[in-house]
């Protein structure tokens, strides 16, 4: 079931998310507090590394409810520019993380959330990143997909996103998307690939169904007590932004993707 969580997200939470630009959010004012306090926290941590901050801002958000389709759009409904911390899924959660750890003040913020979350900075439904790999495999893409150098057992998978297995569409009015998807199967995630993985890392749990690339993202967090998976979890038990055990997590799917901020 944990693998088919940010599944929903990524097709229900989408399909009632297009259309036209809206160019201004409607920010309540626990997120504009919220965002304004972790701009402060970014300017006071100085000259830090990519990953570190993501390791930072990432961590605030940590016991945030999670929340299904957060975003607002479809092919038939106009999109609207959301920027909400009450709560978080998956992709909205990363799409906050990045563009703060660009950011020093509101405004930045704002057009970092559109540049992370929309190709060409375009507000609206066709130009939504709405797959995993879109962070990577776009115009001016924020990650780069570092897979494939991580370590020996690596597979490829020809992919035709958004295209069901029963000739149907996970998003209807998107086009279908001939991709390769390359990903690390659970059992190769060993000791020495997770040495290479650094906090701050942004990570997709691979899924063989036809039509998608993952079924849930987070960000891999170094820590003392070891690499955890820190993800807004739609899971019962949890229902909020959670660290999970990565090594855990790795074990409960098909394998990872792994994206590193540029």
């Amino acid at each position: 079931m944990r693998k088919l969580a940010c599944l929903l997200l990524i097709v229900l939470g989408i399909v009632f998310g297009a259309g036209s630009a809206v160019a201004e959010p409607n920010i309540d004012d626990v997120t504009a507090t919220s965002i304004d306090e972790m701009l402060a926290m970014r300017a006071a941590a100085g000259a830090v590394s990519k990953g570190d901050l993501i390791g930072l801002l990432s961590r605030q958000f940590l016991g945030t409810p999670y929340g299904a389709d957060m975003l607002v759009g479809s092919a038939t409904q106009p999109e609207q520019l959301v920027v909400d911390f009450r709560r978080v899924d998956c992709f909205t959660y990363l799409d906050y993380v990045e563009a703060l750890s660009k950011s020093a003040t509101r405004d930045q913020f704002v057009a970092n959330v559109i540049a992370t979350r929309y190709v060409d900075g375009q507000v609206a439904f066709p130009q939504r990143r709405h797959f995993f790999s879109d962070w990577s495999q776009t115009d001016a893409a924020p990650a780069r997909d570092i897979t494939a150098g991580l370590g020996a057992g690596t597979v490829t998978v020809a992919k035709q996103l958004n295209a069901k297995a029963d000739g149907g569409q996970f998003l209807p009015g998107l086009p279908v998307v001939d991709r390769d998807i390359t990903y690390i199967p659970s059992d190769a995630v060993s000791s020495d690939v997770i040495g290479n993985l650094r906090t701050g890392d942004f990570i997709g749990a691979y899924t063989d169904i036809a039509g998608l690339d993952v079924t849930h993202v987070g960000i891999f967090v170094a820590t003392p007590d070891g690499p955890v998976f820190r993800n807004a979890s739609s899971l019962a038990a949890n229902n909020k932004v959670v660290d999970s055990s990565f090594v855990d997590y790795v074990h409960t799917t098909p394998g990872i993707v792994v994206l590193r901020a540029q």
